[in-house]
Formats: C-alpha cells, structure tokens, sequence
C-alpha cells in the first residue's frame, strides 16, 4: 500500500527539480516582481498540472535539460507498467491542499496560473496553514465536521527557506523617545519561515512562487517564568505561534475569532512586506520601491498591507508622512470581491492597539 506513495513523492521530487532547472534558464529576471496576498488560495492538485505542463511546453534548446526530461520521462512511464501503475490513481492520491475556499480562493490561484503563463515574475503569499477548513462527513443523518490533516504525510512539492526567516512582532508597549521616534518594546515575536512551491504556466516554461508562511515561536519555552510557577505564560510564545497557523478560516461571530483572523492577516501580510522590502534594498533605494514592485491586494483579507507599508516606512526607513504615504498609494492595488456589508471585515480601533501598537492609534 506504500509502493504508490513512494512512487508519486520521488517523481514529484524530479519534476520540480526538472522544472527549476528550466526556470533558472529562461526566467525573465529583468522584469519586476508582483506580489498577490491573500489569506486565500485555491490551488489545483500539482502532479496532474504539472504533467500536463510536460505535454506543452517548449524546452530549451539545452542538451543537459533535454537529457533530464526525457530520462525522467522515460524513467516513470516504464516503473508505472512494470508495476500496473495507473497514473490516474497517482494523481488522485496528493491530497487537497487546505489553503482556500469558494471564489476567492481560487480567483488568487488564477491571478498565480495567469502571471505565469504570461511570463510576469510574481509571488503569491499567505498561510501554510496546518488544516483546511474541514472534511465532512455524514453520521446517523447529520454533517459531522473532523480536522483536515492535509499536511499529515508532509508536502513534496514545498521547499522550506529557513534563511528568509522574519519577525513579526504582537503586544507590547509604544514609547517614544527625545527625537519624537516610537520604538515598539516588551513586544512578542513569532518566526515567519517561508515555505515555496512552484507555480507553473500554461505552455510556458516560466515558473512563478507561491510562499507560504508557516509560524514558529523565537523561543520554546521562557524558563525563568516556568520554574516561578508560570506555566501558561512560559510558553505563551508558542501558543500564539501555533495558533496562528492552526486552522483556515476560523469563525470570527465572536471576539476572539476576530482576534485570531487579524492575528493572521497581520502575520503573512508584514511577513510579506518585509521580505520584499529587504530584497528591493539589495540593489535600490527605498524611495525606488513603486518603480519595483507592486502589491495586490485580494480582496479585505490583507487589506491591513496599507497600515503596515505605512509603519514600516515611517518607523523603519525613516521617512516622513507625505513621503510614505505617496509611496503607499502607489505600491498597492486592490481586487473588491463584493460590497455586501455582512462580507467587509471591519475591526475595532482597540483591537488594533491590542495586538499591533501602530502608533497613529
């Protein structure tokens, strides 16, 4: 029963292998990046695009790839007859990956399939959530609702990128300083640690990210508040990380589903916006950013990228209101998805003060 599991994780292995290749050759690098967030986004089943993808594209004239794909090829159409494989059920076997629901999320994998078959470089980013919104099933004549495990057996397609690892601060304390400059302190941090997979285009070789943050706590475990008794506080930290990360979606008709949906479109969005400014510093002025870069917006869900673009410039590089904010307005687009009251997410004040201390509030 685990001959067709190895079988499909191995030939997942050599085709993204076999498609990084490719990308790396023929990725137009002099173009600018485009960065979709959202909390929501629908991919299709993998193995089956990405075979298909096989079939249309057209290879470079490169000796070493072509040698690559057709070994490979080669290679997985005889292990499937030898052993009576049925590619079908192969496909059928990668689980769905619990990144979205409904329309919106798949209009954000159709904005990632589009971008790439039009050869634009693009990232799409939101949560490397650890369930889907939930499996059902039907018992006694009722919907009973269970986790869905979807990561249960690891995802092959996804590279961790410890080394692009960031910060995102929760709670704490503004103060400002003899220079009028607040400086956050007493703050929490939870690890942002992008996960990657590959976006392939339609009868193209160009291949686009789709980054995934997943959190973890910057420490374990507080000891000095553990051996004083303080149990739940000494891991405080890594309850907020796994929180975070836990569930797709969760029920905000209450004040702490609020909490923990802001807690998450805050967490991927300055992720997200710190990692891009920071490589955009690599080769460029700050000031350059709208030149280099926009961000759009999916709809309410990462709406909150305006606020904290805004504090990262202000608080961060330095630079004036008037200065941030004209390089806000024209780093941002936004996709509106309805404009049904009970469907625009709206936050208190209080809330914002709680768990970000922007210091405009």
């Amino acid at each position: 029963n685990n001959l067709p599991n190895i079988i499909s994780s191995a030939f997942i292995f050599l085709f993204i292998l076999c498609f990084l290749i490719i990308s790396v050759k023929n990725k137009n690098k002099k173009s600018n990046p485009f960065v979709i967030l959202g909390s929501l986004i629908l991919i299709a089943y993998s193995l089956f695009n990405i075979f298909y993808q096989f079939d249309l594209i057209n290879l470079p004239n490169d000796k070493e790839v072509l040698n690559f794909y057709n070994k490979t090829i080669t290679y997985g159409q005889s292990y499937c007859k030898e052993n009576n494989l049925d590619i079908e059920e192969i496909y059928e076997m990668e689980p769905n990956p619990g990144l979205g629901n409904g329309g919106l999320g798949r209009l954000a994998a159709c904005f990632m399939d589009s971008l790439a078959t039009l050869k634009i470089p693009a990232y799409g980013c939101g949560i490397r959530y650890k369930y889907g919104l939930f499996k059902q099933k039907i018992e006694n004549g009722y919907q009973t609702e269970y986790p869905d495990v979807w990561l249960g057996d690891g995802n092959p397609w996804e590279i961790k990128r410890p080394e692009y690892t960031v910060g995102v601060r929760f709670y704490g304390d503004i103060e400002a300083d003899q220079d009028g400059k607040f400086h956050h302190t007493n703050y929490m941090t939870v690890n942002a640690v992008p996960y990657d997979i590959p976006i392939v285009g339609y009868d193209s070789s160009n291949i686009n990210t789709l980054r995934l943050w997943d959190a973890e706590p910057s420490k374990l475990i507080d000891f000095k508040c553990f051996q004083e008794g303080k149990y739940q506080e000494a891991v405080r930290e890594r309850d907020l990380a796994q929180t975070i990360v836990d569930v797709l979606y969760p029920d905000d008709s209450h004040y702490e589903g609020k909490e923990l949906r802001l807690k998450q479109q805050y967490f991927f969005v300055s992720a997200t916006l710190q990692e891009a400014i920071r490589k955009h510093k690599e080769k460029n002025d700050i000031r350059q950013l709208p030149e280099k870069v926009v961000f759009q917006l999916n709809d309410t869900h990462p709406s909150v990228t305006v606020a904290e673009l805004m504090r990262i410039l202000m608080d961060d590089e330095g630079l004036d209101w008037n200065e941030a904010w004209d390089i806000t307005q024209n780093c941002c687009a936004y996709t509106n998805h309805t404009i049904l009251a009970e469907a625009l997410e709206k936050w208190p004040v209080h809330l914002f003060r709680l768990l970000f201390l922007f210091p405009c509030l």
